[in-house]
């Protein structure tokens, strides 16, 4: 954590780190972001930066397009589909600025959480782009699209965890057939050999 801290004090936006280093330094921030979010500035305002400064290499590098498709990606390219995602759990996890008359700044506190907002539909949109949102995470994005963003509610989301899991029991249950499948399969070979 130390090491990291002292990184982050001595970052400066303006020299542009490699793209492998500075997403490795983003998923170290990432990890241990709650606890580097609650130092405050300027710990918290460079690892925003750091963040950005990442995304701003991804896009530079033109590493996804609009145009491609999941095969069209190399698989060491895929981890940086997750830079929006992690900066957006950043900024969600970004500390409210305090302002002299008040002892916060809601309206700062808000942009926050809007600019998180955003990131984290950036970072939907490319992996619905790609198809790596399953069926059930797409019916759940096209709910939200229809409230206009809006949170679902408590039912809801319990109702699609519900479904998840139903789904997930289905699939083990397949995956388990497939196996006694084979063993029984190899045992049959092993019989006849």
């Amino acid at each position: 954590m130390e090491e990291l801290e002292y990184f982050l004090k001595a970052f400066s936006y303006t020299d542009p780190l490699p793209l492998d280093v500075s997403f490795a330094k983003l998923l170290a921030v990432h990890a241990r972001g709650d606890q580097i979010m609650a130092k405050g500035p300027p710990l918290s305002t460079a690892a925003l930066q750091l963040g950005e400064q990442c995304e701003i290499r991804i896009e530079s590098q033109g590493l996804f397009s609009s145009n491609e498709e999941a095969d069209d990606v190399t698989t060491s390219q895929l981890r940086y589909l997750l830079a929006p995602y992690m900066v957006a759990e950043l900024h969600g996890q970004a500390p409210a600025p305090t302002v002299p008359d008040r002892a916060v700044s809601w309206r700062g506190r808000l942009d926050s959480v809007q600019t998180a907002i955003a990131t984290y539909s950036r970072f939907l949109d490319r992996l619905e782009q790609y198809h790596l949102v399953g069926n059930l995470g797409m019916r759940l994005l096209g709910e939200e699209e229809e409230r206009g963003g809006a949170i679902a509610d408590p039912a809801t989301k319990r109702q699609a965890k519900i479904d998840r899991f139903k789904q997930d029991k289905a699939i083990n249950a397949q995956l388990e057939i497939i196996k006694e499948r084979a063993k029984a399969e190899s045992g049959a070979q092993q019989q006849v050999a």
